[in-house]
């Protein structure tokens, strides 16, 4: 949000707005979802994102013993390099 100022002015968006919309994960990907039309196929990749981000922290702060496969991280990746591609146009 703080590198796509043509989708997010400062003036719309001030620092502090900023900071508190961060605090909240779900409220980044809302506004994020406000401002950037996503096909069917990248919102798949968002609920995969959020999918696996629900893992994390069940392994961090549960006492969980998920396995995480070599095909979960290839799938998060994928989903993480698509978003970042769609958002910030870059390549990967």
């Amino acid at each position: 949000m703080v590198h796509r100022i043509d989708l997010f002015p400062k003036r719309e968006y001030p620092d502090t707005t900023i900071k508190n919309i961060f605090q909240n994960r779900t409220d980044v990907l809302v506004h994020i979802k406000q401002k950037v039309s996503f096909t069917t196929k990248e919102n798949g990749y968002l609920n995969a994102i959020s999918f696996y981000y629900l893992m994390r922290c069940n392994l961090i702060h549960e006492r969980a013993t998920a396995d995480v496969s070599d095909a979960d991280i290839a799938n998060f990746r994928h989903a993480v390099t698509m978003i970042l591609k769609k958002l910030f146009n870059i390549k990967l």
